[in-house]
């Protein structure tokens, strides 16, 4: 009994060897016959499928090498670079710039969205102590004022 699904399909031993067979005839000098097969550069038939592609003489590259196929990828590098890396750092340098220059008696506004005044900076300038009420403070780093409002607090209210 025999199993016909193609899994189990059996093949087909091949014909000859193509070195074992005889060389093909030369070609005729009219139009080229579609079927006849290939020669190869050194007079051997080349297997259908198999045929390699002609070696460019010149080097000049089929693209699928070279700078070409990278500009795209170097464009775009390039873009993101000067649309967003540069921009943000240029904004991390300033606001830097501002919290370095913290005293006391600014207004700040905390990450977290407290607003408050500043009462002292540590030596090291890395820590700050903020006065929120009279009788509260908050020992934070530097690092987690978001904002400076400016102006001492006693000014503000004394406008009000």
């Amino acid at each position: 009994m025999q199993n016909w699904s193609p899994l189990f399909a059996q093949t087909e031993k091949p014909a000859a060897a193509p070195e074992l067979q005889a060389p093909a005839p030369a070609a005729p000098a009219g139009p080229a016959d579609a079927k006849a097969p290939a020669a190869s550069t050194k007079g051997e038939p080349v297997k259908e499928g198999t045929a390699e592609a002609p070696a460019d003489p010149a080097g000049n590259g089929n693209g699928f090498g070279g700078i070409e196929t990278f500009a795209p990828f170097i464009l775009i590098a390039f873009l993101f670079y000067f649309m967003m890396l540069r921009p943000q750092r240029k904004e991390q340098q300033q606001r830097e710039e501002k919290l370095k220059q913290i005293k006391k008696n600014d207004r700040v506004v905390t990450i977290g969205g407290i607003i408050a005044t500043v009462y002292n900076v540590s030596a090291d300038g890395k820590e700050v102590t903020l006065k929120i009420d009279d009788n509260a403070k908050l020992h934070l780093r530097r690092d987690a004022i978001r904002e400076i409002l400016g102006g001492e607090r006693a000014d503000s209210e004394a406008a009000k």
